[in-house]
């Protein structure tokens, strides 16, 4: 059965993987470059001052709930489903139809208290914010709320799709929600103002359930029950406390930061928010499609009680873990290379100035540590999850947080927004160690060891991507800042490949073997087209 569900993967996890992924990333990809541009339009509009602190505040708040819901599925609903389908179709789409409406009911609820409550609720997350910006924060938040109901039900509905091995759908989803925003904000910004923002925000983000709903119908048979009463149902309940808290705990980090930054000066919370969103970037696009397809799987091997089913899980952790470094190292040097280029490129136009610039810059450069052990813990939790131990991250999210939070508080008396950033980093590394050794005390050996030697085998890679990169940057000088860019960055990554196959790292030696094979079949589908229409 395991065969026919997900094949090929018994042969080769990481070849599997690697496979599985591409087409969750190319989605993904255009996803965030949608996205970029909505950032682009909103800076070029409004700038980074009073409106776009009261938004970036604001928005951050449904943000987090929706990284809240989507960690009580992604522990609960995908392990819970897999199981319960593997005993009937009939069981599992009562399952499916239980989670949702209780899911959009707990949404309805929140949305309903922190509307009612929003100057409180805004005076929590913005304890530094005055007269016009804390108003227009008040006035965001209440706009933005109803769409975390619509938000509850997409999460829900791409959890399915992702048990039932539909990875691409559920990514597209974003697509038409950046493309509305843009739109809106273009025809409405110089008439409606600020207020454009957070009603572009609202629509554009209830309309992916919309979208998604057709798709997700395709997979169960809707009832209208909540099955308070079920035993998977108040199994999967008791899961969602400790995993809330564990997954979204990097997000109530985040909101520390934004509360704290409040304080230190008009723009700084703008310069924490898309310095984030730059990080984001790479984190929201090749990371999280690798998260999208392992977890599945890890998810469907824990399920396997047996030796055979505990070894694929390792392999497909470390195959993953090794995918994942290939991808963000190289990515990770061009962002210390070319951190301001990289802001001025995307943001400054408009009202976001130099200063604009300058500032989310130096935030930009500290928190790119963050991005990179964030991967590593997300994908150690998403392990946990498989296993169905939400206690454990859970533990460790609060040692995290409270490292993080008095860190905050000590550094930013003396480095300002970049002790925000420096606590975060140092908590994320203490919480990525700590989860480390706790998986290693529950399943036994992880195979570092592999993922170390995959690690060794990419830095003579990066040292010779960072060096071609300065030999054309410094003959490109003077040219233009797009230009300069692609061609130094694009040179870059193509020196990090080749000298990467080169000392056989088997990541990206799986991933160019994909992509050639992708290649191959498309052009001989086309050449075999061409004859038979010829004959």
């Amino acid at each position: 059965m395991d065969k026919r569900r997900t094949p090929g993967v018994r042969k080769n996890s990481g070849g599997a993987a690697v496979k599985s992924t591409l087409a969750v990333t190319l989605f993904l990809l255009l996803s965030k470059v949608l996205g970029l541009v909505r950032d682009m339009v909103i800076t070029a509009n409004f700038g980074a001052g009073t409106v776009t602190d009261a938004y970036n505040m604001a928005y951050g708040l449904p943000t987090m709930i929706q990284l809240g819901i989507t960690a009580c599925i992604t522990a609960t609903f995908i392990p819970s489903y897999t199981r319960i389908r593997k005993q009937g179709r009939r069981g599992a789409d009562r399952f499916t139809s239980q989670m949702l409406n209780i899911t959009m009911l707990f949404a309805l609820v929140l949305v309903c208290v922190i509307m009612l409550f929003a100057p409180a609720v805004s005076r929590f997350i913005a304890p530094s914010y005055k007269g016009e910006v804390f108003e227009l924060t008040v006035e965001y938040v209440r706009l933005m709320m109803p769409m975390v109901v619509f938000m509850a039900g997409m999460i829900v509905l791409q959890g399915l799709l992702n048990a039932n091995n539909s990875y691409s759908m559920p990514q597209v989803v974003s697509l038409p929600t950046n493309i509305f925003m843009v739109v809106f904000v273009l025809l409405f910004s110089s008439d409606m103002g600020g207020i454009s923002l957070p009603i572009s925000a609202m629509i554009g983000f209830s309309l992916q359930f919309f979208f998604i709903l057709p798709f997700g119908l395709r997979k169960f048979r809707y009832s209208f029950s909540f099955g308070f009463r079920s035993r998977d149902i108040r199994a999967a309940l008791r899961l969602m406390v400790p995993a809330l808290f564990s997954t979204g705990v990097s997000e109530v980090n985040m909101m520390v930061d934004r509360m704290l930054s409040s304080g230190l000066g008009e723009s700084s919370v703008s310069a924490i928010t898309y310095s984030n969103r730059l990080t984001g970037f790479v984190t929201g696009t090749v990371v999280t499609a690798i998260l999208t397809v392992i977890y599945s799987r890890l998810s469907e091997y824990a399920a396997d009680k047996n030796d055979r089913g505990r070894k694929k899980l390792k392999s497909t952790f470390s195959a993953g873990m090794n995918l994942m470094l290939a991808v963000l190292m190289p990515v990770t040097v061009v962002c210390y290379m070319f951190p301001r280029e990289l802001v001025s490129v995307v943001f400054q136009r408009g009202l976001f100035d130099e200063a604009a610039t300058d500032i989310t810059t130096y935030a930009f450069c500290f928190y790119l540590p963050v991005m990179f052990f964030a991967a590593v813990r997300d994908m150690t939790t998403r392990m946990f999850f498989s296993l169905r131990d939400t206690k454990t991250p859970t533990v460790n999210g609060v040692i995290s947080l409270i490292i993080n939070i008095l860190l905050n508080i000590i550094l930013v008396r003396f480095l300002g927004l970049a002790g925000l950033a420096v606590a975060s980093s140092v908590a994320i590394i203490v919480a990525c160690g700590l989860l480390f050794l706790s998986l290693r005390r529950k399943i036994g050996r992880l195979g570092i060891k592999r993922i170390i030697r995959e690690l060794i085998k990419l830095i003579p890679a990066l040292v010779i991507q960072a060096v071609v990169m300065l030999i054309i940057k410094s003959f490109m000088a003077g040219h233009n800042l797009i230009f300069m860019l692609a061609a130094t960055v694009s040179a870059g990554l193509l020196a990090f490949v080749i000298t990467a196959y080169i000392s056989r790292s088997q990541s990206v030696r799986e991933l160019i073997d994909m992509i050639a094979l992708k290649i191959a079949k498309i052009l001989y589908k086309l050449l075999f087209a061409r004859k038979n229409k010829k004959r």
